[in-house]
C-alpha cells in the first residue's frame, strides 16, 4: 500500500509533533518552576479565556530547536 520512503516520513512527521507537544507540556510544568515561573500544564485558565503558560512557551520554542536537530540527523543520517 506504502512505499518505505512514505512510511519513513510519516513517521518522521509523527515524530516531530510528539517533540513538540511533549516540549509545550514540560515545559510548563519543569521549566516553568525552575526560571521561576508558576508552572502549570500548558495552560492557565482566566475568566474570560485560555492563555498558554510563560513556561509552556519556552518548552515549545526549545523543542523547536530539538526539531530542528532532529530534522538535521533524519535527513542526513537515516533515510
Amino acid at each position: 500500500m506504502y512505499d518505505q520512503k512514505s512510511l519513513k516520513l510519516l513517521n518522521f512527521g509523527v515524530n516531530t509533533i510528539t517533540l513538540l507537544v511533549i516540549g509545550y507540556f514540560l515545559g510548563g510544568i519543569v521549566l516553568g518552576p525552575l526560571v521561576s515561573l508558576q508552572g502549570c500544564v500548558g495552560v492557565s485558565f482566566s475568566p474570560a479565556m485560555a492563555t498558554p503558560c510563560a513556561g509552556s512557551v519556552l518548552g515549545l520554542v526549545l523543542a523547536a530547536f530539538g526539531s530542528l536537530a532532529y530534522t538535521y540527523y533524519y535527513f542526513t543520517r537515516k533515510l
